[in-house]
């Protein structure tokens, strides 16, 4: 039994410093609710606390992927800048697929209401958050993002797909369409 006990305790000392997967998708969640103002109570009073809170953001970032073992080769600091550079382009995908969740749902009545409810929303952001990272090279940081959004919404999500082409919205209007008239 010695035996057993001595392989736990060596399995708990090799992630001790991992980051808890609650803490990875709060922070991921975190960076939702700004740029959304819609999921939360809309607390930024200026530029300069949107600023503030990006740059928080980025610090954390950097403080996840140096607290996971996982992630030992990579440049924390750059690879945190470099993924938040990224954050106008993601937004505005973010953007593009709630105006498609608007275009494809006919019981949608606004923006607002797919930003703030739909668990798909939420699912396919943490998923194009995910997959960023899975782009610079972080290990399992995006796995565990997109692990956590498919318990949120029964979505699969594989790391490295392209949901930008045209073809995807064409694609994501149809399917969403389609299941709305088979229930």
């Amino acid at each position: 039994m010695h035996d057993f006990y001595q392989h736990i305790y060596e399995q708990q000392l090799a992630v001790l410093e991992m980051p808890s997967n609650k803490k990875i998708c709060g922070w991921a969640t975190k960076i939702l609710d700004v740029l959304f103002p819609e999921r939360n109570s809309g607390e930024m009073k200026s530029v300069e606390d949107v600023k503030l809170a990006f740059e928080q953001f980025e610090l954390e970032l950097e403080q996840l992927l140096s607290k996971s073992k996982a992630c030992g080769h990579c440049n924390h600091a750059q690879v945190a800048h470099q993924f938040f550079e990224r954050i106008p382009a993601l937004y505005e995908l973010m953007c593009w697929d709630a105006d498609a969740l608007m275009d494809g749902d006919p019981a949608a009545q606004n923006k607002r209401e797919v930003v703030r409810t739909y668990p798909g929303f939420f699912a396919i952001c943490i998923f194009r958050m995910a997959n960023e990272l899975h782009r610079l090279g972080v290990p399992l940081i995006p796995r565990i993002l997109t692990e956590h959004a498919h318990s949120r919404q029964v979505l699969t999500f594989i790391r490295g797909d392209h949901w930008s082409s045209p073809s995807y919205r064409s694609w994501y209007r149809a399917s969403h369409r389609r299941d709305l008239y088979n229930r």
